[in-house]
């Protein structure tokens, strides 16, 4: 996890990319474990705060061999949201450690200038 403060003043990390002088971000989705493939930039709304909370996913694995043969897997994830004045929510990244997601959120708060809110219950930090 590295997200950083660039020479150009824009907070990067491998999930997002945002700039707070021009207003914008840019979201990060990983290709072939080298690239980064993004949908352009979209414009940043007022932020008003970055807000980490805990979500359940499941996956669906189909069976090649078994046809009509499928599981599903359910598991946790932690998740990081730009929160906007409109009650706009954008998701900035996503965790399985929730101690990697603190850092990201601080990170990302600290260079928005607003506070973090932490959702996540008080076990999921261990």
């Amino acid at each position: 996890m590295n997200d950083v403060l660039d020479s150009h003043h824009m907070f990067k990390s491998a999930q997002i990319k945002v700039d707070k002088t021009k207003r914008r971000y840019k979201k990060l989705f990983p290709f072939l474990l080298v690239f980064s493939l993004s949908d352009g930039w979209k414009p940043l709304p007022e932020i008003i705060s970055v807000s980490i909370t805990s979500r359940k996913m499941s996956q669906t694995f189909n069976s090649a061999k078994a046809m009509g043969n499928s599981s599903t897997v359910q598991f946790g994830v932690i998740v990081v949201y730009l929160m906007g004045a409109s009650n706009q929510k954008i998701e900035a990244g996503r965790f399985e450690n929730i101690k990697h997601a603190k850092k990201f959120a601080t990170n990302l708060a600290s260079y928005l200038t607003v506070d973090v809110i932490d959702y996540t219950k008080p076990e999921e930090g261990s």
